[in-house]
């Protein structure tokens, strides 16, 4: 007996009913792999808790300093200074100072090689001071003098004026007054001064013919000069006149110029106006002897048979030419300490009480040649 639209029913819906049978079985073999999954895992524990030992012991952190230090080494390599190639000869070396490294390295080497740090100072044998005098020890004994007595770089024992730290700096020989360095190290200047011109220019005279005269006053006023335009007074020629009136509120002032010349110098002189800084004069001092002198820009001295120019006079020393080197030296002023020496040796006539001890207690000790 057939059932009224029931083959119609399952014609329509078989489609789905097969897709849901094979879903069902998908999920099934999902559930079952995940079981037997669950059961492996179980039994791999089990097997390693029965392999390893009851407690269980935690990994220490990786220390990565170490690579981090050779990192920093490869990627900033150490780079060796330039050397020369020695034939037959050995390169002097010594040890590295650091005890964990004590490698051989090249003796005038900054840096270790090996190890990266930095070495000490080199002292090198011929520049050993052992009493800290200046004066290295090879050149103590080779002069004579006491390595180990600090004092006896400020003696002068051949009394030229010059100790035997300053004989040392300029390579002369300390025991012989005829042999010193350059006098210009003890040049001083005591007294920088401004000169104000020696005339003035006071008035103008026509006279009856239209001649113009001009009335120059010696600054002390104990002469006067009438003078025209090519006139020479004193060795300044008058070279040029211009007439200048300025208007002021207190009313009018004459500023008119008289040009005097001399040499390549030109003078201009303002009608009543003191011409106040003519030109500087230096007194110097030399510090051996106290020998003086008075200097203007142009002037030549001979200081111990030297000569010297005067270039330029300064606010804070005066600039002078060696003509024996040709080479310019500022001479700075004196210092008090050195002022006071110079006044004692001025007193005494000469050196001072304490450089004649020193001198006379080297020259009892005498040189070894």
């Amino acid at each position: 007996m057939r059932i009224p639209g029931q083959d119609g029913w399952l014609a329509r819906h078989y489609e789905k009913l097969i897709l849901t049978a094979m879903v069902a079985v998908l999920l099934g073999s999902v559930g079952y792999l995940l079981s037997q999954l669950q059961q492996s895992r179980s039994t791999l524990e089990s097997l390693v808790r029965e392999t390893l030992p009851s407690q269980w012991k935690r990994a220490e952190r990786l220390a990565m300093d170490p690579y981090a230090e050779r990192l920093q080494t490869v990627s900033k390599p150490l780079q060796l200074p330039p050397f020369t190639n020695l034939l037959f000869v050995s390169e002097l070396r010594v040890l590295c100072v650091y005890e964990d490294c004590r490698k051989p390295i090249p003796f005038d080497a900054d840096v270790c090689p090996f190890c990266g740090r930095r070495q000490p100072e080199i002292v090198r044998p011929e520049e050993i001071d052992s009493d800290g005098d200046g004066l290295t020890d090879v050149y103590e004994k080779k002069v004579g003098l006491n390595p180990f007595d600090a004092s006896d770089a400020f003696a002068d024992p051949d009394c030229d004026g010059f100790s035997n730290i300053e004989e040392f700096q300029a390579d002369t020989d300390p025991f012989d007054s005829k042999d010193f360095p350059n006098p210009v190290v003890k040049l001083r200047v005591v007294r920088v001064v401004n000169r104000p011109f020696r005339m003035r220019f006071q008035g103008v005279q026509t006279l009856a013919n239209g001649e113009i005269r001009f009335l120059l006053n010696l600054r002390t006023l104990e002469r006067s000069y009438f003078v025209k335009i090519g006139d020479v007074i004193d060795g300044y020629k008058v070279v040029g006149y211009e007439p200048k009136i300025r208007k002021t509120p207190a009313g009018k002032v004459d500023e008119s110029v008289l040009t005097l010349r001399k040499g390549d110098r030109i003078i201009p002189l303002v009608k009543n106006l003191a011409l106040t800084r003519y030109e500087r004069v230096a007194y110097l001092a030399l510090l051996t002897d106290a020998s003086r002198f008075v200097v203007h820009v142009g002037d030549t001295i001979t200081v111990r048979d030297r000569i010297y120019k005067i270039i330029d006079i300064l606010g804070d020393g005066v600039l002078l030419r060696d003509v024996q080197s040709d080479a310019e030296v500022l001479v700075s002023r004196i210092a008090e300490s050195e002022l006071q020496e110079l006044r004692d040796k001025l007193r005494g006539g000469g050196r001072s009480t304490q450089e004649e001890a020193r001198s006379a207690a080297f020259s009892r000790r005498g040189r070894q040649r």
